[in-house]
């Protein structure tokens, strides 16, 4: 039985976590500080926070963080319309093995 809250600010690391594990790369996939700071990434999680911004943390009956699910909204230029991009990634442990589950 999962539980899911809305995200704390001390839960941001958490978050960056699950958006790394959520990026395939076939092979060699570079750690999270190096692959987070690509400019086309960064633009999903910096100054996270800001109107437009949702996160939803799941946790698992020990209250531990399992997984996420969030959004952020993106002002496009010429029609001033507001364009959601979301993302979720929920671990779930089964007999000692990880499973990955995309929303």
């Amino acid at each position: 039985m999962f539980m899911i809250k809305n995200m704390t600010d001390d839960q941001f690391p958490f978050l960056t976590d699950m958006l790394y594990e959520s990026i395939y790369v076939p092979e060699n996939k570079p750690p999270k500080e190096e692959l987070l700071n690509v400019p086309h990434l960064k633009k999903y999680y910096e100054d996270w926070g800001r109107k437009g911004d949702r996160a939803f943390i799941a946790h698992n009956s020990d209250r531990q963080p399992v997984g996420a699910v969030w959004y952020r909204l993106f002002e496009a230029m010429v029609m001033s319309i507001q364009i959601p991009r979301s993302w979720g990634l929920l671990f779930r442990k089964r007999q000692g093995q990880r499973d990955l589950v995309f929303c």
